[in-house]
């Protein structure tokens, strides 16, 4: 009877054993594939990351919708001579284009309605900052006279200082037929080839190329003292005139001693 009940116990310890041995590996199993898990899981959030990382980093396209247009640019003041700006300066793909235009006055009203027409039609663009000016300045970049057959202007003092400064001088056909395509124009084909009593001489465009090439100044090197009056034009235009072809203008006269005999 002892030997049967010793047997029986140790079977009963023995299938104990077996069975906490198998709960033991089922325990295992379950804690390598909870790791198996989290590794995944952390695996798949750090790509998640990484994705999110390079979207952020990667920049928008600033895409205009139609509608939109005229608010995308707007004037930056209501004066006679707004500026278009625009308003996103991601908006570089191509370099926006200057144009001042100084109307000659022999257009009158007719050349100055004409051009803020031209204003108005391409205000929703963010490639022109486009300005009507009233004077003679530096930051002009377009001179208007009115259009003639021999494509010729008269010579007046805003014609010598546009060619001077190496400025499109051109027909007011530029700014209506550039209305009435909506956009602004080459301006080659409307170029003055001259004044009316000298002819075509080409000046406006080979002082307009001499300018962008940046040659040698016309009178550089040279200095000028004034000696009575000037009745060609008033003196301050006529000193710019002669300063942005390379006169230098000296308020005493320098005369050398006298040598030695």
């Amino acid at each position: 009877t002892h030997l049967r009940t010793w047997k029986l116990v140790s079977s009963v310890l023995i299938i104990l054993l077996l069975r906490q041995t198998v709960t033991s590996n089922k325990l295992k199993n379950e804690q390598v594939q909870r790791g198996q898990t989290s590794d995944e899981e952390r695996r798949s959030e750090k790509e998640d990351r990484g994705k999110r990382a390079i979207k952020k980093s990667i920049p928008r396209p600033n895409i205009i919708q139609p509608d939109s247009a005229d608010s995308n640019c707007i004037p930056q003041s209501q004066e006679r001579s707004p500026v278009i700006v625009c308003r996103r300066p991601n908006i570089t793909a191509t370099p926006v284009k200057i144009v001042n235009v100084l109307l000659s006055g022999m257009l009158g009203k007719s050349g100055s309605k004409e051009a803020f027409q031209l204003r108005k039609s391409i205000r929703g663009s963010c490639k022109v900052q486009f300005r009507v000016l009233t004077q003679f300045t530096d930051a002009v970049t377009h001179l208007i006279f009115p259009h003639n057959e021999d494509m010729t202007c008269p010579r007046t003092a805003k014609y010598f200082r546009g060619i001077a400064g190496g400025k499109w001088i051109l027909s007011n056909q530029w700014l209506v037929q550039s209305y009435q395509s909506k956009e602004l124009l080459n301006e080659a084909p409307y170029e003055m080839q001259g004044d009316t009593e000298s002819g075509r001489t080409y000046a406006p465009r080979s002082a307009r190329i001499a300018r962008a090439f940046k040659h040698p100044l016309l009178f550089a090197n040279t200095s000028v003292y004034y000696v009575g009056e000037i009745r060609i034009l008033p003196r301050d235009h006529f000193s710019s005139l002669l300063e942005a072809v390379g006169v230098t203008i000296i308020d005493s006269l320098i005369v050398d001693p006298p040598r030695p005999r």
